[in-house]
């Protein structure tokens, strides 16, 4: 059976018009009781994205002040921690304090890493970190 939404559309005069548009047919119904057995609610994005937020909480406790104010945790590629680094030279400075970096965060958080990769870029701050 093919699906069909209704989208409104604003046509060449400016008149808002509708058209139907092909819809992906449904997935079948999972039992709930065997989502919850999987014991991993949100897949493996959802985790990665748990862990993160986690470690931009902690960012501060995890390196002080002073690099909080510089650097911020970006983004989890596989086992690598990417931060963001105000200039440069921080950036070379904080590649030879990788090990260190990697003890604190597992001491502090609990997540392990193999490598963090420290990009040069501006960076804002969200509100919640």
């Amino acid at each position: 059976m093919i699906r069909f939404s209704t989208v409104l559309c604003q046509g060449a005069a400016g008149r808002i018009t509708t058209e139907f548009v092909r819809r992906p047919p449904l997935k079948a119904p999972i039992a709930i009781g065997s989502v919850l057995a999987g014991g991993n609610l949100l897949g493996k994005r959802g985790a990665t994205l748990v862990d993160l937020y986690r470690i931009q909480r902690a960012w501060e406790a995890v390196v002080g002040y002073e690099l909080y104010e510089r650097t911020f945790p970006k983004l989890i590629r596989g086992s690598t921690l990417v931060i963001s680094v105000e200039n440069a030279a921080w950036a070379q400075h904080l590649s030879l304090m990788k090990d260190e970096l990697l003890g604190a965060i597992f001491e502090r958080v609990g997540k392990r890493f193999s490598n963090i990769r420290f990009l040069n870029e501006p960076f804002k701050r969200p509100p919640y970190a």
